[in-house]
């Protein structure tokens, strides 16, 4: 392995930590600790947050004596704020305090205190070394105990590192099972500004309706399979990107700005903390207040130590063009916050922030006919130095890696997308720097660093076939030579806003795109190589057809029989994909769904080119308020039907409003018949949306929404059948 274990101990417990090295060590992990490496060795003068830096992960002993130990929670706080891992080793039971839960919360605990083995002479030799010193001098067969016990206490640890060490390898992930989704509703501008690794595999997107003059904050949790587990929002006047952070707990921080009118002095800002099933911990806001005012815009969050959090912020006042630059720092614990002003007409461009110099970098954009300006400051945002960037570049991102280098990059002031990356030095010295003319980039939005201190950066490229935009990432190693790139080629415009990585290395992308129509909120996932699922899902996925199973058995879909003609399922013998064929009689989805805007129904529809049947040949999808018996047109709520034969027009049905009852169009102003036709009903907040292959054909006012739906499959086909396949209710927008 490259890197070594932090052992994090009290002092009491030293020599039990020392019998942890002797096994690690005896086993092939390289270890540091205190009362051997601070004293002596290549790392002897290094102060400790450095080390911590450097390691692989940092292993608590937990006994009754760590909670005592200011130095354990120091280094806790190093690590967790520099996401080292933590991985905690319970030697003895004791109380955990709320000092060392904090850091501990979500991290998978060893249990020590037992181990696999059913000897008891093991299980004695492992109490004893616990709750006292071993002898300075050991027979032969006495050390051979000790290692017996060592051996079989630390068995489950080794489980978890070589878990740990595998994970920090490639992934072997095939690229069609990574999740690719745009999640959006209509008539507004949406777009995902955030994300992080969430728990479990899983990932916080953040981001945000944009309606014009007022707009939805949202921060959402997923699962490792993008299975949605909450939902939280705010609305605030104006247009912000918000910005997140993981908190220890695996739950997230966010924070945001509200417009500011311009005949009113001052602006919002807010700031909520939510666990990982979306419970508010804490919400706080601030009035900060400035002359006159614009939209504020939140540029960076970052972690700093004892539990804190900085987030930096600027806005223009559209009295006198000035802008002002902010940072907050908010207590993690409670949400209380302080505000300070950076002097000067200033513009936040990026914010990086340093545990081991104790220092947050603040990166202006140009001032005057200068470059961009670095602003070296203090925990209290006190300034300590003043560096003038290269006039010629415009810092988009700024970060610190582990061996405390500064990576900055960023794109040319004369547009020609070429994009630069350097690295700086403690003393702001440049190590190298490097510009990339063959890759022209029309914006870079995003960068973040990899454990082994490659790069990751994350922007958009102009399409010269188009004239829109794809999502690129690039990945540099650690002296800025490229490795790969990679450019999203998906329909639309698209924009990649955040980047960030999971512990095993797959990467995270959150953006925007139009490649559904209206702009949507984009994110993704992204082997550690660049690869990627070339199918965008629209929306969050609540239920798939389950044809195979939750038809036949009808634990999914109740099924009206009709024994004239039964419905038929087909199997694509290629693909194992089921369909419905002559569905003539109601399908009824068993359990109703809970009706929220961006609830949509769809499925693909397919009927033969012929026309000519005497007799009426439909199918209809819609939803209903109660369950279906014989007659679902008693009970529908609303109804999207194609007569296709003789009639050849599409109707809807709607029951939400007193004012619309029946409408219809004729199916040749719509369709050709050569391909299946997507059908599509979308609940927004007031009004239902009818759709023919993303193509609007009403949109109703909905005066009467009921609390939850049933959805329903209808038809009817004596004489010209058809095909019902790949039915989906899914959230569109939450």
């Amino acid at each position: 392995m490259d890197r070594q274990f932090f052992i994090s101990h009290s002092s009491v417990d030293a020599r039990l930590a020392e019998a942890l090295v002797e096994e690690l060590e005896s086993s092939g992990y390289k270890c540091w600790i205190a009362s051997r490496d601070a004293s002596e060795g290549p790392d002897s003068k290094k102060p400790v947050n450095s080390v911590i830096l450097e390691s692989a992960a940092v292993l608590l002993v937990f006994t009754e004596n760590t909670a005592d130990s200011s130095r354990i929670r120091s280094e806790l706080d190093i690590s967790a704020n520099q996401r080292i891992p933590i991985i905690p080793l319970k030697f003895r039971e004791a109380p955990i305090s709320k000092s060392i839960s904090y850091y501990t919360h979500s991290r998978k605990w060893i249990d020590c205190t037992v181990h696999q083995a059913n000897t008891r002479e093991i299980m004695k030799t492992l109490f004893a070394l616990a709750k006292e010193p071993p002898p300075r001098e050991q027979p032969v067969s006495s050390r051979g105990k000790k290692r017996k016990w060592i051996l079989a206490s630390v068995l489950l640890f080794v489980t978890v590192i070589t878990s740990l060490l595998l994970a920090l390898k490639t992934v072997n992930t095939d690229p069609a099972d990574l999740i690719n989704v745009a999640v959006g509703g209509r008539d507004s501008w949406d777009y995902a500004s955030s994300i992080n690794p969430g728990t479990n595999g899983g990932m916080i997107v953040t981001g945000a309706w944009d309606w014009g003059y007022w707009s939805e904050i949202w921060v959402t949790q997923f699962d490792n399979t993008g299975r949605l587990i909450f939902s939280w929002s705010d609305s605030i006047s104006g247009d912000c990107k918000p910005v997140s952070i993981p908190t220890y707990q695996g739950g997230s921080i966010t924070v945001y700005a509200s417009f500011s009118e311009a005949d009113e002095r001052g602006f919002t800002f807010r700031a909520v903390n939510l666990t990982d099933q979306g419970s508010i911990l804490w919400e706080t806001e601030q009035r900060i207040d400035h002359p006159g005012g614009d939209q504020p815009s939140v540029a960076s969050l970052h972690w700093l130590p004892g539990g804190r959090a900085v987030a930096s912020f600027s806005l223009r006042s559209s009295s006198d063009n000035l802008y002002s630059a902010h940072l907050a720092k908010i207590d993690a614990t409670n949400g209380s916050m302080e505000v300070f002003t950076i002097p000067g007409n200033i513009r936040t461009g990026c914010t990086a922030v340093s545990a081991v110099y104790e220092r947050i970098l603040h990166v202006s954009e140009g001032e005057g006919n200068g470059g961009d300006v670095i602003r070296v400051l203090d925990w209290e945002g006190r300034q300590n130095d003043l560096i003038q960037l290269d006039p010629g570049v415009v810092v988009s991102c700024a970060e610190y890696r582990r061996d405390n280098t500064l990576i900055l990059s960023g794109l040319p002031v004369n547009g020609s997308g070429t994009v630069w990356t350097a690295c700086f030095s403690e003393d702001m010295e440049m190590i190298w720097e490097i510009a990339f003319n063959e890759i022209i980039l029309s914006e870079l939005a995003d960068m973040t660093i990899l454990p082994d201190g490659s790069i990751l950066l994350a922007g958009s490229i102009d399409s010269s076939q188009t004239g829109e935009s794809d999502g690129v990432v690039l990945r540099l190693d650690k002296e800025g030579k490229l490795l790969w790139k990679t450019v999203i080629d998906e329909e639309g415009d698209n924009h990649i806003l955040s980047v960030a990585t999971r512990e095993d290395r797959t990467i995270l992308l959150a953006g925007t795109t139009t490649a559904f129509g209206d702009r949507d909120a984009w994110f993704m996932e992204m082997t550690r190589d660049g690869q990627y699922s070339s199918t965008c899902a629209l929306g969050i996925e609540l239920l798939t057809e389950g044809w195979e199973a939750g038809f036949i058995e009808h634990s999914l879909w109740s099924v009206v029989l009709n024994e004239e003609s039964p419905q038929v399922l087909i199997e694509d013998d290629s693909t194992g994909n089921f369909a419905l064929v002559n569905c003539n009689a109601p399908v009824v989805l068993n359990e109703p769904v809970p009706l929220v805007p961006g609830l949509c129904f769809s499925a693909e529809i397919s009927v033969p080119s012929e026309t000519g049947a005497t007799e009426s040949n439909w199918i209809s999808i819609g939803t209903a308020e109660h369950g279906l018996s014989t007659a679902p047109q008693g009970s529908s709520d609303c109804e999207l039907r194609w007569n296709y034969s003789p009639e050849q027009e599409f109707s809807a049905t709607f029951g939400r409003s007193a004012s619309c009852s029946l409408l219809t169009v004729q199916e040749s102003q719509i369709i050709t018949r050569s391909e299946p036709q997507l059908f599509s009903i979308e609940n927004c907040s007031d009004s239902v949306l009818f759709l023919i292959n993303d193509s609007l054909l009403w949109a109703l006012p909905s005066e009467n929404n009921p609390d939850s739906l049933k959805f329903f499959i209808n038809g009817s086909s004596p004489s010209v059948p058809h095909m019902v396949d790949n039915v989906r209710i899914y959230l569109r927008k939450w």
